[in-house]
């Protein structure tokens, strides 16, 4: 049974303190507490915590009833809460508010009358929630918890926003934990359209990612429903061996995208993607483990006949500006397959384009299949419930991955393709300077020594050493040249060692280390010229076709693409940004002549 309530404020501001018109605060041992009015009436929030206000109780709470409140912009510790939240530009760099509380003695749920919110959220939208939980749920006998109690739509009214559909039913228990989290659904979505020009249908969008705070330290894997709301994803989604969190493409392409990290958006064509779920093992495991599609190592994997392909993102609170950013790119470091274009519209950069050029995808599956060396990385047949063929083009670097698993059924890329080259820069270095213009620790100076070690020095500096690596080595960015630090940070002997050795993988993989005795691992403005990228021979062919054929960019003019795993070296990915909350992103995939 529901009820129509009347309006509970819950001022949500920065200025601590708010009145209230009943409630009396008091402190039972080391517990503070408000009563609740027996008569019925307020009680207030406690300031300080970037928002307060009260809540409104009916007649009815036996004599001396207690409350203790406690706000927060963190999930409480422990709660494994799902996610919900406010983005205002009025929060820190949390974007979510919540309520704990607990009662002294047991209350029909039905005594809270309702919830009505002001002051924190635009009056324009239009789409609010609240929830109630109960933080510490008794379990049945069958293993079922209770722990969700109800959802509370909200209306915006203009000057506040009315929750009016409380449930009576149900009893908060005497000294048992539970929230309220309050959230505007549209200030923490993301417009994504999805335009769909391939020719091919029908057309499925799957997105996936982790929370967006970073410090909640959850390990759940979420998906996006259709209503543009995060859900855990769970082994209970299991049907015949798989989920199914596909949305079919709306017929006005429009979806919400939540505030996620490490987020990824999956489109496939002529069926949906099969997700696959791996149980918890351990107590602090979560409700399941999401393993991503792979396309190029498994012929049995049961997408590896589907046509897809995916963009990354994350969309989170920026801590420069406290509003929602958002950074995007097309990634081709595992494979092609959909010609997609990105578009982000926002107040910092207007509307920023990268991506595919018209008639990409024909054009780079003739590239490599006519070279020798690429053309086995082609998965050649018709994807299932289209009539595409071929599939796509999966990178070197698996290929390489193949060989050295001995995967059967898959494309394989040779082991020595770059032995040659390496030899002749190794031995081009014996008798002249390399230079590597680090991010943020200086200028180095290189030379092969007698052990056949590049060994960089800097005055003052230690040396790094770089041993000589393999062809697998430089595609893969693997032994020799080690993982990639993303970002300059703290001067480290460890970061100095890996920003060489990821800027000397992305020089060997654009094949410029016997023409340009220089490398650099950020941007710098006419320090470079962009025309010698895979210029010489050998190079990477499957990222040098797919560079011809992207839009360009100001630092990337001959084409923006994530053709290998270092390729935002000197700016050239398909990277896009901006960090005042942009109000829009369409992904497009294109004609496939």
């Amino acid at each position: 049974m529901k009820k129509q309530i009347s309006i509970l404020v819950l001022a949500l501001g920065l200025m601590a303190g708010c009145g209230s018109s009943g409630g009396e605060f008091v402190s039972t041992g080391s517990t503070p507490g408000t009563v609740i009015p027996s008569q019925g009436g307020e009680v207030s929030i406690p300031g300080g915590t970037g928002f307060n206000g009260s809540l409104i109780f009916d007649p009815g709470a036996p004599s001396g009833t207690y409350i203790t409140l406690n706000p927060s912009l963190l999930p409480p510790e422990g709660s494994n809460l799902p996610l919900a939240g406010l983005t205002s530009p009025k929060a820190t760099t949390v974007p979510f508010f919540y309520l704990t509380f607990k009662v002294s003695q047991p209350i029909p749920v039905g005594l809270l009358e309702g919830v009505s919110l002001r002051g924190a959220i635009p009056e324009d939208h239009e789409q609010y929630h609240a929830d109630l939980l109960d933080l510490e749920p008794a379990v049945s006998a069958q293993g079922e918890s209770g722990g969700f109690l109800q959802e509370i739509p909200g209306e915006n009214l203009g000057e506040s926003t009315i929750f009016d559909e409380v449930q009576e039913k149900g009893t908060l228990e005497a000294d048992h934990l539970y929230a309220l989290r309050f959230k505007s659904t549209d200030q923490e979505t993301l417009e994504l359209n999805v335009v769909n020009e391939s020719g091919v249908s029908p057309c499925y969008v799957f997105i996936t990612g982790r929370n967006p705070i970073l410090t909640a330290n959850d390990p759940r894997f979420y998906y996006v429903n259709g209503e543009g709301q995060l859900v855990p994803m769970d082994v209970d989604d299991l049907e015949n061996g798989f989920a199914d969190y596909s949305i079919p493409l709306p017929e006005d392409g429009k979806l919400k995208l939540p505030l996620m990290s490490a987020g990824r958006v999956y489109i496939s064509l002529g069926e949906k993607m099969k997700t696959q779920l791996n149980p918890p093992v351990g107590p602090n495991d979560p409700p399941a483990f999401w393993v991503a599609p792979s396309g190029w190592s498994n012929a049995n994997e049961p997408n590896f006949k589907t046509l897809f392909d995916w963009v990354e993102f994350d969309y989170k609170i920026s801590p420069d500006s406290n509003l929602p950013g958002m950074g995007i790119n097309k990634t081709e470091v595992q494979m092609v397959s959909l010609p997609f274009t990105i578009s982000m519209t926002g107040p910092t950069s207007g509307i920023q384009t990268v991506g595919a050029k018209e008639g990409a995808r024909s054009a780079i599956f003739e590239a490599i299949a006519a070279d020798p060396a690429f053309a086995d990385l082609i998965v050649d047949g018709t994807a299932t419930g289209t009539n595409v063929s071929p599939i796509r083009v999966v990178s070197p670097d698996n290929g390489i991955y193949n060989v050295r698993n001995s995967v059967p059924g898959v494309p394989t890329f040779p082991l020595d393709y770059y032995d040659d080259y390496i030899d002749q820069v190794w031995e081009k270095y014996k008798t002249e300077d390399l230079t590597m213009i680090t991010s943020a620790f200086g200028t180095f100076v290189g030379r092969v020594n007698a052990q056949d070690q590049m060994v960089f020095t800097q005055t003052g500096a230690r040396s790094v050493v770089i041993p000589k690596p393999s062809s697998a080595d430089v595609i893969i960015g693997d032994g020799a040249l080690i993982a990639d630090v993303p970002n300059a940070g703290t001067p480290t002997e460890e970061n100095i060692v890996r920003e060489h050795a990821s800027t000397m993988s992305a020089c060997f993989n654009r094949s410029t280390l016997l023409v340009f005795p220089t490398m650099l691992r950020t941007f710098m403005e006419g320090a470079f010229d962009p025309a010698i990228f895979y210029a010489a021979t050998p190079t990477n062919v499957y990222s040098k076709v797919i560079h011809a054929n992207s839009l360009p960019t100001d630092k990337a003019p001959f084409g923006a693409a994530y053709g290998f795993g270092f390729d935002d070296n000197l700016d050239q990915s398909s990277f896009i940004s901006d960090n005042r909350a942009p109000t829009s992103v369409t992904i497009t995939v294109t004609s496939f002549e």
